[in-house]
C-alpha cells in the first residue's frame, strides 16, 4: 500500500519535472521567433518553475495526508507507538531481571 503512494508521489514529481521541461521549451520558442525577450523568457521560466514547485508542494502534502489517514483506518503502529513499547519492554525485563536476582 505504501508503495503505490511513492509510486504516486514519484510520479507526481516527475510530472512536474517533465512541465517544466515543456515550459522551458515553449519559453525557448517564444524567444527563439522574437515574441519574448531574453530578459521576458527568463521571468517566464522563473515564474513557471516556482508555480511547478508549488504545485509540487502541494502534491507532496496531499499524499502525506493521504498516507496518514491510511495508517490510521489500518491501525498501523507508528514509530512511537513502536518505541513506547519497546521501552516498556526494556522496563519489564529489568524489573524481571531484579526478581531473578532476588531470588536465586
Amino acid at each position: 500500500m505504501f508503495k503505490t503512494a511513492r509510486k504516486i508521489m514519484l510520479a507526481g514529481i516527475g510530472a512536474a519535472a517533465l512541465t517544466r521541461e515543456k515550459a522551458e521549451l515553449v519559453v525557448k520558442e517564444l524567444s527563439d521567433r522574437g515574441q519574448a525577450s531574453n530578459d521576458e523568457t527568463k521571468n517566464m521560466v522563473r515564474d513557471l518553475i516556482n508555480k511547478g514547485e508549488q504545485e509540487r508542494n502541494t502534491l507532496v502534502a496531499a499524499i502525506r495526508r493521504e498516507i496518514f489517514n491510511l495508517r490510521d483506518e489500518l491501525g498501523l503502529a507508528t514509530r512511537q507507538d513502536l518505541a513506547g513499547l519497546s521501552a516498556r519492554l526494556d522496563r519489564l525485563e529489568e524489573r524481571l531481571a531484579q526478581k531473578q536476582d532476588r531470588t536465586e
